[in-house]
């Protein structure tokens, strides 16, 4: 037997759902597969299809599941992973990538912490420094964004907080 196509899935789609809700379901479907570590995709697909039961929020639900344990989805649709998936020992993988905190924010973060240090602090400077940490840090967690993206958004951010703070600093230094 050969593997599930995209039109296998597209098929399932049609014999499912309606035809105004059918755009939705796609890409409500397309969120699962997108990185390399959602594997077989259109089986894990037609499995979600399978029991969605025409249910568009269980499928929003279902595609969750999958991207947290495709393996899951395919138990309870009475199939199994093709393939066992392959997990990486804990002494191979950082703390801070295990967690789900990139390393490279922390230089983003510490930018903006060092803003009430250069200012001598201030309630202004303070607010800016740490809500444009907070922001970073937001930035950097979210993981269905490109990490290229999350970078340029983060010094997006810095060169925010240092251009409000040169704002509010010229208007002070004009009263």
């Amino acid at each position: 037997m050969s593997p599930p196509s995209r039109q296998d899935v597209l098929a399932e789609i049609a014999r499912r759902f309606p035809s105004e809700a059918r755009t939705a379901v796609v890409k409500a479907l397309n969120f699962y597969g997108a990185k390399p570590s959602e594997p077989e995709r259109e089986r894990v697909q037609l499995a979600i299809l399978e029991l969605s039961h025409g249910d568009a929020e269980a499928l929003r639900r279902l595609v969750e599941e999958a991207k947290r344990d495709y393996r899951s989805v395919l138990r309870e649709s009475g199939g199994a992973p093709a393939e066992p998936a392959v997990v990486a020992p804990a002494a191979a993988v950082p703390r801070y990538e295990a967690e789900g905190e990139p390393a490279w924010s922390y230089w983003f973060i510490g930018m903006c912490l060092f803003i009430p240090v250069f200012t001598v602090g201030g309630t202004i400077p303070i607010l800016v420094g740490l809500g444009g940490a907070e922001w970073c840090w937001r930035i950097a967690l979210n993981s269905d964004t490109p990490r290229r993206r999350r970078v340029i958004y983060c010094a997006g951010v810095v060169l925010l907080c240092y251009s409000l703070l040169i704002l509010v600093l010229r208007g002070l230094a004009l009263v």
